[in-house]
């Protein structure tokens, strides 16, 4: 027997948590990951299952949600949407880490042929959403698939311009097809404003609109989504960490901290209630919260974390990864290398040119601070034999070659633009180091104007020593404070309240001698870093 078309969903799940978490229930409540009003007919026995994986789906919880979806497929095996939700789990395009033959051994399991498996399907809806999963488990380039998917949900919501989850899917697919275009950025957070005016707990309207808007030119649109997503789904630990996108965009440094604090405990309380290993904890969090505590002045707070980081750095790709960038931007930050902690040499040949960058660029300044020119430029030769390499990987069309399989470490054209710019920062080092004013300059000039033409990275930036901040902060050596300003002002239009490009706002002011204007800017700062934590510069 199936379920009445149309459901509200509540998810109650029980699971074992710890009261002290932050923004958790406590482990006699319910845990909630938000609302859905959905027209899938689905078999009583598979249901419960399904409406679990379907919320977990949008949160992105994508290994929780293969559980809820395979317990839905062992319940009931003719449950076509349930295999369709467990396709969906392998395929987790916006990281990178797509998981096609997965994908594809899911969609053999329910019949050999395309047509066979389309025939299990109960009604058009169930038809047209499984025509998707073929489409991104199909032959192609993942853009190419990408885009026939983007292409499908268009005509499917076409026809079903009301239904809520053909809606949240369509949002989801013009990212996937294009999430460096502002056009089908704009659409996905339209059809998710639509979705979120019926039902404003919907997880996935509120998260994709999140990602939609994940950029300081648009950021604003999504405030109110972010703010609600982590009291709607405070239950996903990837709910908690989503609004700190918007708050890093807008330069609401307190509120990225408390983010992923909530973010980081929860995944540690889903590790201790599922028995899971260290590759499960929320490195993506915690480099997100060491980020928070650089621009609030918190150094020390942030060198705690990362000295935790290495003892866990071995666990993962991703930990390897988050540790290269964390002990980055450490050192770029707080101006010095924090003591009593080693700095770590990481394996980096799985990851891609913006670790490798960081990791070189790190070693630079390591090796700046040691006024060991020798040193600087093997870090500036390693780094180009890199860019030489990824290079050899990008098309015309400015992707990685061959991506069928996971691409998150996988070269672009953007990352190749920035890795350059990293050169010159590293070369201006090295000529900065032997005295040399002209070439100094020279590469800084050229590294601002590379890093002009680069887009909004999400997050902690690929480029962590903005060139805009350090050619401002060579400006204001040569006592060329006008001149710094305006580098200052750059790296602030792009990167809204970065604590290092305030602090050197100020310092230009003051030497211009205009201290009401100093004054303002130190103002911002207090908001969200005491005046006694001042790195020093």
């Amino acid at each position: 027997m199936k379920k009445p078309t149309v459901t509200s969903l509540t998810l109650s799940l029980f699971i074992l948590i710890a009261a002290s978490c932050t923004q958790q229930s406590s482990s006699s409540e319910d845990t909630q990951l938000g609302d859905l009003q959905h027209s899938f007919s689905i078999s009583d026995k598979a249901s419960d299952s399904f409406d679990q994986g379907l919320l977990l789906l949008h949160s992105f919880e994508y290994d929780d949600a293969k559980e809820a979806f395979q317990k839905a497929t062992e319940a009931d095996p003719d449950e076509l949407m349930a295999h369709w939700g467990l396709a969906m789990t392998h395929y987790r395009a916006l990281w990178g880490l797509q998981d096609v033959e997965a994908g594809r051994k899911v969609i053999q399991a329910v019949g050999e042929t395309k047509e066979a498996r389309l025939k299990k399907a109960e009604n058009q809806l169930e038809s047209d959403f499984w025509e998707g999963v073929e489409i991104l488990y199909g032959e192609g380039e993942l853009d190419e698939r990408n885009k026939g998917y983007a292409d499908h949900m268009a005509t499917v919501y076409a026809a079903n311009p009301d239904n809520q989850e053909v809606a949240a899917f369509y949002a989801l697919g013009l990212m996937w097809a294009g999430y460096t275009n502002q056009d089908n950025l704009n659409k996905s957070a339209e059809v998710a404003a639509g979705i979120i005016s019926e039902n404003p707990t919907h997880p996935g309207a509120l998260h994709y609109m999140i990602h939609a808007n994940d950029d300081p030119a648009y950021a604003q649109i999504a405030l109110t989504a972010a703010d609600k997503y982590a009291n709607v789904a405070p239950d996903a630990s990837h709910a908690l960490h989503m609004p700190s996108h918007i708050y890093v965009a807008l330069g609401m440094w307190n509120k990225v901290v408390s983010s992923n604090i909530a973010s980081y405990q929860a995944s540690l309380h889903r590790m201790e209630a599922k028995g899971l290993g260290g590759k499960e904890r929320g490195y993506h969090a915690m480099a997100w919260l060491h980020y928070g505590y650089l621009q609030t002045g918190e150094y020390q707070k942030a060198a705690d974390l990362l000295a935790e980081i290495i003892g866990y750095h071995q666990d993962s790709t991703a930990s390897k990864s988050y540790l290269i960038t964390m002990q980055n931007e450490q050192r770029i930050e707080a101006g010095y290398w924090a003591e009593g902690l080693t700095p770590q040499k990481v394996d980096y040949s799985q990851l891609g040119l913006s670790e490798k960058s960081a990791m070189h660029f790190f070693n630079g300044l390591l090796a700046f601070d040691e006024k060991d020119a020798a040193a600087i430029q093997l870090e500036i030769d390693g780094l180009n034999r890199q860019l030489s390499k990824a290079s050899l990987l990008v098309n015309d069309e400015g992707i990685a070659m061959c991506s069928a399989g996971p691409t998150r470490y996988a070269p672009t054209k953007e990352g190749l633009k920035k890795t350059q710019v990293v050169i010159h920062q590293m070369k201006a080092l090295l000529a900065q180091l032997k005295g040399d004013n002209v070439l100094t300059e020279d590469h800084l000039t050229q590294a601002t104007q590379l890093e002009s033409e680069c887009s909004y990275d999400s997050g902690p930036p690929f480029i962590a020593y903005p060139s805009f901040e350090q050619y401002g902060d060579w400006l204001l050596a040569q006592n060329r404070p006008e001149e710094a300003l305006t580098q200052f002002n750059q790296s602030l239009s792009n990167r809204k309240n970065r604590n290092k490009a305030l602090r050197g706002k100020v310092a230009a002011l003051e030497a211009l001698g205009r201290t009401e204007e100093a004054k303002e800017v130190k103002a911002i700062i207090s908001q969200f870093a005491p005046a006694q934590k001042v790195a020093v510069r």
